[in-house]
């Protein structure tokens, strides 16, 4: 996520500096290879953890409760994405409007604040 951050500002200041910042239509002149560290940090995170919790749940578990522990493991997944959606919606009503971390623009919006 930091990385995912890092990248981000590095868009912006992109942005910034060709005068992009008010105009969300314009593409941002910026190569798609600054995708690869975040995807890269995100894909091998997943694998390690994703397959290690689901080793350990069919594992361990009794027979009758293998099919429980993946449903298990899938509603882990779905609450760490509720748990996100609340965090913003949460941070967007104490701070207003005025400085939203997902703005209709992206490049007015603090995204970094997001990933941080």
């Amino acid at each position: 996520m930091v990385a995912a951050a890092l990248i981000e500002l590095k868009r912006l200041h992109v942005a910034q500096s060709h005068g992009l910042v008010d105009d969300p239509s314009n593409v941002v002149p910026l190569s798609v290879c600054w995708l690869i560290p975040q995807f890269f940090f995100v894909g091998s995170g997943e694998a390690f953890t994703y397959i290690g919790q689901l080793d350990f749940f069919l594992r361990e578990c009794p027979k009758g409760m293998k099919k429980m522990s993946t449903g298990l493991f899938s509603s882990t997944l779905s609450f760490g994405f509720f748990f996100s959606s609340v965090l913003v919606t949460i941070v967007h009503k104490v701070i207003g409007d005025s400085d939203l971390w997902l703005a209709d623009n992206l490049n007015k919006g603090k995204l970094y604040n997001f990933l941080y």
